[in-house]
């Protein structure tokens, strides 16, 4: 009874392999097929910059933010005051167009209102001629008063004219303040433009001068230092190298017919090809010509495979070793 319990648990054993086997591996053919890589940043500058301090040394382990070397930029400092100046100038000229711009409008006020003035004191002289006139006419009612009606009629007429003066300096009035704001407007519009690239320059500046160190971009060890303690480097030259610690790129291949199937951003697995141990990944970028696979994963022994090149991030915490083979299944359509 005891050896049919065992030997029944232990086809068990065989079926649970088998199925895990079957679950874990999968065809080959249905894969791509992919190589375990390590990433390798080489820090470097766009411009001319003199070597401070040098914190590492070659074959050194570090981790991410770890300060590399410290380089000095004499003529940024020079750009950021020049910035800075440029940026306090648009200021004081925003401030002197709205200065500008209350002095002319109330300039406008204050020329408006004496006119207002003036016109009235005139039509007032000619309500009292008028009334004068008017009583005049009541008292010469019983004779001849055609020379009190001419002058009535005058003073209607100047009266009139003086109303329309009066609509002409309201209209004058209100074309040149609408012509000063606009004017206004227009100047600061072009200053808050001006003062907002002052403000950009100022910023892109600042964040170069955080990159007068240079730190570690990940867990790594330092590879090749190319500079020394003084020395003037180049645009471009590469500093320093450092090589990530555990493998996080996986550099797959794909027949050129099954490209379309894939997309960046699409999740993916990585499953070992010698062991049971799988992790998921997403597909980060996608190769623009078709190359030969590699040596080492070539699946055709007989001749070189070619194919287009499919590169996979995954966690840097796996259990993968650098240059190890293994296959690449899109879970994800």
């Amino acid at each position: 009874m005891l050896k049919r319990y065992l030997f029944f648990l232990f086809w068990l054993a065989v079926m649970v392999v088998i199925t895990t086997m079957a679950t874990m591996y999968r065809d080959g053919r249905e894969a791509m097929v992919a190589e375990v890589e390590s990433r390798v940043a080489a820090v470097s500058l766009p411009v001319v910059a003199r070597i401070d301090s040098i914190y590492v040394i070659p074959g050194q382990t570090v981790r991410k933010g770890d300060p590399l070397v410290k380089i000095s930029r004499p003529d940024l400092d020079l750009k950021i005051r020049k910035a800075q100046y440029g940026l306090q100038l648009a200021h004081m000229d925003s401030l002197r167009q709205v200065e500008q711009y209350q002095k002319t409008k109330s300039k406008l006020q204050l020329d408006y209102e004496q006119e207002v003035q003036v016109l009235a004191a005139k039509k007032q002289v000619l309500e009292l001629e008028k009334t004068a006139l008017t009583k005049e006419q009541q008292l010469l009612s019983k004779f001849s008063s055609k020379g009190v009606q001419e002058g009535l009629t005058i003073i209607a007429l100047k009266l009139e004219q003086l109303k329309d003066q009066e609509q002409r300096n309201l209209k004058e009035w209100e074309t040149l303040s609408n012509l000063n704001k606009k004017s206004f407007n227009t100047e600061q519009r072009l200053n808050a433009i001006q003062i907002q690239e002052e403000l950009l320059k100022l910023e892109e500046l600042k964040m170069e001068k955080e990159q007068l160190v240079q730190y570690a971009p990940f867990d790594g060890t330092v590879g090749p230092i190319n500079v020394e303690l003084q020395e003037i480097t180049e645009p471009h030259d590469k500093l320093v190298s450092i090589f990530e610690s555990k493998p996080s790129l996986i550099k797959a291949y794909t027949k050129e017919n099954q490209t379309a199937l894939l997309r960046i951003g699409q999740k993916v697995k990585v499953t070992a090809t010698n062991r049971v141990y799988e992790i998921n990944g997403t597909i980060e970028s996608m190769g623009s010509r078709v190359t030969s696979y590699p040596v080492k994963i070539n699946p055709n022994p007989n001749g070189q495979s070619y194919g287009q090149e499919v590169f996979v991030r995954i966690s840097p915490d796996n259990n993968f070793l650098k240059g190890e083979k293994v296959y690449v299944y899109a879970v994800e359509k």
